[in-house]
């Protein structure tokens, strides 16, 4: 049961985090939003690291690299399924696809067996979870074949990522979700780099919505700043999690991040919820105390 509270725990930060930046995007593009986000997850990754130990190892290393690789790989993915598609239904693709993942690992591979009723709340998150984006607007909106394509290709890398942070040895600490974050901390600024100094990787860049011809704003790398801090903390707690409880339900419960990113969407920028979106709220809540329970 704890474990499953702090997954959720994670998904609210990561929620948090998703809703920063797509604030800071709406003035920088989200090439910057991103390194600037990474580079403040780097920060706090090494502050954690230095507070909370971890014995370095191979697996350890393995194990963050292969999130950190994984997980960049997702955000450009993700970030790229915005371009023509609706946050919420973007989102929703992903925290459905993520969710997938650590249960599959969990009962192909690990051999780990979930109750009757741990599995409904399994397919009750997962629903809450699709219905609570896709209601956006008040209905269903259709995503463009390459947008969903995309957004199920960021969900499956996410969902590699907390299995990957699963795999770490029990004495590794912190090491592996540092790793994480340090890798995008050294991919995104040569990404940046990259596109800023070749004119045929910026065309390709913008084309695909990757940066735009908007100045640095001091309150927006704030914000993103924020973002970055809060991807670190919810990689450590969710790295807590998966140390106490199954993968199946911590990683289903961890894709719920949608449920705080509309939420937020609602107190901040007064966005109304409909009704739709408040079932699949509750639904995707009803989920993970079934989670718990089961």
């Amino acid at each position: 049961m704890i474990g499953v509270l702090l997954a959720f725990v994670s998904s609210v930060m990561w929620g948090g985090s998703d809703f920063a930046a797509g604030v800071a995007s709406r003035r920088m593009d989200v090439m910057r939003v991103t390194t600037v986000a990474y580079l403040a997850a780097g920060a706090v990754s090494v502050i954690v690291f230095v507070v909370v130990p971890g014995e370095w190892s191979s697996g350890a290393v393995m194990a963050g690299v292969v999130a950190g690789v994984v997980t960049v790989v997702g955000f450009l993915a993700f970030y790229l399924s915005l371009v023509r598609t609706a946050m919420g239904v973007s989102t929703a693709i992903v925290g459905a696809s993520e969710a997938v993942v650590p249960v599959l690992v969990a009962v192909a591979w690990q051999g780990h067996g979930l109750s009757v009723l741990a599995w409904v709340g399994v397919v009750v998150a997962i629903v809450g979870a699709t219905v609570v984006g896709l209601a956006e607007g008040g209905r269903a909106v259709g995503a463009a074949w390459w947008s969903a394509t995309l957004a199920a290709v960021a969900g499956v890398c996410f969902g590699i990522a907390v299995v990957a942070l699963d795999a770490a040895p029990a004495d590794s600490g912190m090491v592996a979700p540092g790793v994480e974050m340090l890798v995008g901390l050294v991919v995104m600024p040569l990404l940046l780099l990259l596109v800023t100094s070749s004119r045929r990787a910026r065309r390709i860049a913008a084309a695909a919505g990757l940066v735009a011809p908007a100045r640095w704003q001091h309150r927006s790398t704030v914000v993103a700043l924020g973002a970055g801090a809060l991807i670190a903390l919810a990689n450590v707690v969710l790295m807590v999690a998966l140390r106490i409880g199954p993968l199946a339900a911590v990683g289903v419960v961890v894709s719920l991040y949608p449920v705080t990113t509309i939420l937020l969407a609602r107190v901040v920028l007064a966005e109304r919820l409909n009704r739709w979106q408040v079932a699949g709220i509750v639904a995707a809540l009803t989920g993970c105390v079934l989670l718990g329970i089961g």
